[in-house]
C-alpha cells in the first residue's frame, strides 16, 4: 500500500477509536463531564497529527488559522441540533445543523483567514453566545450507562471517516481546507445522534449544553500548537498543546461547578 494511503487508513482507525472512547466516557461520567470531554480536542488532535505526518508541521500551523472559528460554530451547531431535535427528530436536526455549519464555514474557509488572533476572538465570541443560549438546560446522568459493541463501532466509523477526510483534503486541497475538516463536529455529531437514539433527547440536550465549554478549552490547545509546533516539532508540540487544553478543561470544570 502506498505510504500516503496507509496513513489515511491509520488516521481512520486511530481517530475513530479515540473519539469513540471519548463518547463512552461521556456516558459513564454524566452530561457535565461528558460534554466537556467530548468538546476537548479529538478530531482536530488526530487530524493535526496525520496532517503533520503527511504534510509537515508547517501545514498544521497553516491549518490552525481557520479552526477557532470552526470550534465557535461547533458550539452553535450542538445547540441548534438540540432545539431542532426536540421538534423534528434527530435526522432532520442533524441535516439542518450540518447544513448551517457548512454554509457558514465554506465561504470563511475559501477566504483563507490567516489572522489567528481575529479568528480566535470570533470563535470565543461564538462560544460565549452558545453558553448563554444553553443556560436553561439542566445537567443529567445516564441511569444505565451500558453500550453495545455496535454503538462503539458506529461511533468509531463515523468519526474515523471525517478524520481521514481531513487528512485527504489537506493533501489534495491544501492545509486550510484540512483545517476546516479538523474543526468539523465529528465527535459532536456522532455523540448527539447516538445519545439521542439510546438515551433520549433530554440527555443529549444536557450533554450538548456542556460541549461549548470543551470548545473553550480547545483555544489554549490551538494557540500553544501554533507557537510550539515550528520549534518543538510535531509530537512535543501537540502533546504540550493537548496538556494545555486538559488544564484549561479542569479549570473550566471547577468554575462551572462552583
Amino acid at each position: 500500500m502506498d505510504g500516503f494511503w496507509l496513513q489515511i487508513a491509520l488516521s481512520f482507525i486511530v481517530g475513530g477509536l479515540y473519539i469513540a472512547l471519548c463518547i463512552r466516557a461521556a456516558e459513564l461520567f454524566g452530561s457535565q463531564w461528558g460534554g466537556l470531554i467530548i468538546g476537548l480536542p479529538s478530531t482536530s488532535l488526530v487530524s493535526f497529527a496525520f496532517i503533520g505526518l503527511t504534510q509537515g508541521t508547517q501545514a498544521v500551523v497553516q491549518a490552525i488559522s481557520i479552526v477557532p472559528i470552526a470550534f465557535g460554530m461547533n458550539a452553535f451547531y450542538v445547540l441548534l441540533f438540540v432545539k431542532l431535535e426536540a421538534r423534528y427528530g434527530w435526522k432532520a436536526a442533524l441535516a439542518a445543523s450540518l447544513a448551517v455549519w457548512t454554509a457558514i464555514m465554506l465561504p470563511l474557509t475559501a477566504a483563507h483567514p490567516e489572522n489567528l488572533a481575529l479568528t480566535t476572538a470570533a470563535g470565543i465570541a461564538c462560544i460565549g453566545l452558545a453558553v448563554i443560549w444553553g443556560r436553561g438546560i439542566a445537567n443529567r446522568k445516564v441511569e444505565n450507562p451500558t453500550s453495545s459493541k455496535t454503538d462503539f463501532a458506529l461511533r468509531a466509523a463515523f468519526a474515523g471517516l471525517v478524520i481521514a477526510s481531513a487528512v485527504y483534503l489537506a493533501k489534495t486541497q491544501g492545509p486550510i481546507w484540512g483545517g476546516m475538516m479538523a474543526g468539523f463536529p465529528a465527535a459532536f455529531s456522532a455523540s448527539l445522534v447516538l445519545i439521542s437514539r439510546k438515551h433520549g433527547g433530554g440527555f443529549a440536550s444536557a450533554v450538548a449544553k456542556n460541549m461549548p465549554w470543551g470548545n473553550l478549552a480547545c483555544m489554549p490547545y490551538l494557540l500553544v500548537a501554533y507557537v510550539l509546533l515550528p520549534a518543538a516539532g510535531l509530537w512535543i508540540g501537540l502533546a504540550t498543546a493537548y496538556a494545555a487544553s486538559l488544564v484549561a478543561g479542569l479549570l473550566i470544570q471547577r468554575l462551572i461547578r462552583s
